[in-house]
């Protein structure tokens, strides 16, 4: 999809796929402009490693942006569908759950286990900052939680930082 989007809009780029926790070592050369990362915290167990490959791949000033959803509206979500496996919202994890649904992305309806880990917004900021990138932007986004019956919490975070020189 992302070879077909830049084909489209006529733009020459070089896409990787690859392991977040386990870049291969020509990725993390200091060669990057921009690193984007969407809804991967609740996937990826071991923040601070992930964010330090983060910095280790962007050029000096480089950016990182991440977004994803706000993990207190995540948690209060869980709770108010009675289907949280935590009791707190500082519950870490992981979180194993067997599912029986038929997402779009399954449509074999094959059985799954899923692994998450719901890190707190705080242990999600200090892991960048911990990294060696300056947070420059906080954003805590609402009211996307309307849906979810949550009016007045964030639904989405957005970190923007930069990789000093």
């Amino acid at each position: 999809a992302a070879r077909r989007a830049a084909d489209e809009l006529g733009l020459s780029c070089h896409l990787v796929l690859a392991d977040l926790l386990n870049l291969p070592e020509n990725l993390l050369q200091a060669e990057f402009d921009l690193v984007f990362s969407a809804w991967v915290t609740a996937w990826i167990g071991d923040l601070p490693h992930w964010f330090n490959s983060v910095a280790l791949a962007l050029k000096a000033d480089g950016v990182f942006l991440l977004s994803g959803g706000h993990p207190l509206t995540i948690f209060f979500g869980e709770q108010q569908r009675g289907e949280a496996a935590r009791t707190s919202y500082f519950q870490a994890g992981p979180f194993y759950e067997a599912a029986d649904v038929t997402p779009m992305w399954n449509p074999a309806a094959d059985r799954y286990t899923t692994v998450e880990w719901r890190p707190t917004l705080s242990s999600i900021v200090t892991a960048i900052a911990q990294s060696g990138l300056r947070i420059t932007h906080l954003l805590e986004l609402g009211d996307a939680t309307v849906k979810a019956g949550l009016p007045g919490y964030p639904g989405e975070f957005l970190v923007r930082a930069v990789k000093d020189r």
